[in-house]
């Protein structure tokens, strides 16, 4: 059975020692290369990328279970790859993982720019007080959203402003509307940061 948790992450990341979403990044820019490359070069390409999918397909069948064989082992039980369905059933697999929360996501920016670890996750989660046995039926996505509800309410308990990321979306988005619409006059909007709002909204609305 493959399923996508927090435990997905935390267990490639032990496994492999490498982040599941770079790995799957670079996995898919190994495809482009691989239609680019000569006849030698894309067969180690190939290899690759066929190894980074299947590591990341061994971490959605790992629930974390004793019984679960180390990668290398597992691989060897194998047969019969189908690298095209076992890509598609990957990036279902990652889509769902990140879809229950749009606001944060492993891959998006944390407040210094840099990517969420797989590290800063587990430390986010663990600090909210989270059950380790109830993030099996958790996704990334409502992992976070668990993490991030907890961490402001802590900011909100001491006094500070804590913004929300779906009242300024439903605030930009009359605004958009209202320009749209010929409420607001486009002659008095500034038409680059009109455009940045846009790309914001479409953003936040496909999730």
């Amino acid at each position: 059975m493959l399923r996508s948790n927090v435990h997905t992450w935390f267990n490639y990341k032990a496994q492999f020692g490498r982040e599941l979403a770079e790995d799957l990044k670079r996995a898919m820019e190994l495809d482009g290369l691989r239609e680019r490359a000569d006849e030698i070069e894309s067969a180690k390409v190939y290899a690759e990328e066929c190894r980074l999918f299947l590591q990341i397909l061994w971490a959605f069948a790992d629930e974390g279970t004793s019984d679960m064989l180390p990668f290398d082992r597992w691989l060897t039980t194998v047969s019969g790859v189908d690298m095209p369905e076992i890509v598609a059933t990957v990036t279902e697999l990652y889509v769902s993982t990140m879809k229950p929360d749009k606001r944060y996501r492993i891959g998006a920016k944390d407040s210094d720019g840099s990517t969420l670890t797989t590290e800063e996750l587990a430390e986010m989660i663990y600090s909210s007080g989270a059950d380790s046995l109830a993030l099996r039926d958790l996704t990334v996505g409502m992992a976070l959203n668990l993490a991030h509800a907890h961490i402001n309410a802590v900011r909100m308990a001491k006094g500070e402003k804590v913004s929300d990321p779906e009242k300024q979306y439903k605030q930009i988005k009359e605004m958009l509307d209202a320009i749209d619409s010929g409420e607001i006059p486009m002659e008095s909007v500034d038409l680059k940061e009109y455009e940045r709002l846009k790309e914001a909204v479409k953003e936040w609305e496909n999730g």
